[in-house]
């Protein structure tokens, strides 16, 4: 007989005894050996009442959700879409503009691979990660360049989410990332972050103001500090770039052909 009562005290025993904490969830593909022989107590000591949630199914729709809030799976960004797949989060539409992401940049092994622009991540860094049931997470050892600056553009957006905010409402409609190679260049890039502003901007912004967007967008997410990446901007007949360690420039292309990029700044 089912008694709600009873199941609700031993959820309440178990989540008690349980700390708050994360821990890292891979994607295991098809084909790939595992350990029949030992038990999921014995895989992971400190998760000792997971297998619960395996018992049947009405134990695991009960109980999984309340003993995921005591653990919060990280998951590797570069493994995200196939966790996802598994566990979809309640907004639809917010996992397929997740999942749309993910995917052009699995595509994205050359620069030609997707066309320039590139894929506009903006929508992915304005959702509210921290409310999310999980964390994500970079394994640097696997991860392409593209996935390693869009996991750091999501950690600094969210650290520094009242700034970041501000700058999209202040004109930045769009932040786009594409692969690049300049394999001739003596300071080569991997990849390229370029900035859109929207049409109120493109028609009447200063140059002074589009400075102050640019700016604020570099030093809110800390990108040049991170990987070998440039930053770019057209509007309003300006052209800014940023890479690292170099003077970043705008060019004023209302003036006709032959004229000479003006350093602004000099980039970390």
């Amino acid at each position: 007989m089912y008694d709600l009562e009873l199941h609700n005290y031993i959820y309440k025993f178990i989540l008690a005894r349980e700390e708050t904490r994360d821990f890292t969830l891979r994607h295991v593909h098809p084909g790939a050996s595992q350990d029949s022989e030992s038990t999921l107590k014995d895989r992971h000591p400190s998760r000792q009442y997971l297998g619960l949630a395996q018992t049947n199914q009405l134990l695991r729709t009960e109980f999984l959700s309340l003993y995921m809030k005591a653990w919060r799976p990280a998951i590797d960004i570069a493994e995200l879409a196939e966790y996802l797949d598994v566990f979809p989060m309640p907004d639809s539409a917010l996992t397929h503009s997740i999942h749309t992401v993910l995917d052009v940049l699995r595509r994205m092994k050359t620069a030609e691979t997707v066309k320039a622009p590139g894929i506009d991540i903006l929508p992915f860094l304005r959702a509210d990660w921290n409310s999310f049931p999980f964390v994500v997470i970079d394994q640097v050892a696997c991860t392409r360049a593209t996935h390693l600056v869009l996991h750091w553009l999501l950690n600094e957006s969210s650290r520094n989410r009242a700034v970041f905010d501000e700058l999209c409402k202040s004109g930045i409609s769009a932040v786009y990332l594409h692969r690049r190679s300049d394999v001739v260049s003596i300071d080569p890039v991997d990849a390229v972050v370029t900035l859109r502003m929207c049409a109120a901007m493109n028609a009447t912004a200063s140059k002074e103001k589009l400075r102050r967007i640019f700016d604020g967008f570099i030093k809110c997410t800390g990108i040049l500090l991170s990987y070998r990446v440039a930053v770019e901007c057209d509007c309003g007949g300006y052209k800014m770039v940023a890479r690292r360690r170099r003077s970043a420039v705008i060019r004023d292309m209302n003036v006709a052909a032959g004229y000479v990029d003006t350093p602004e700044y000099t980039c970390p």
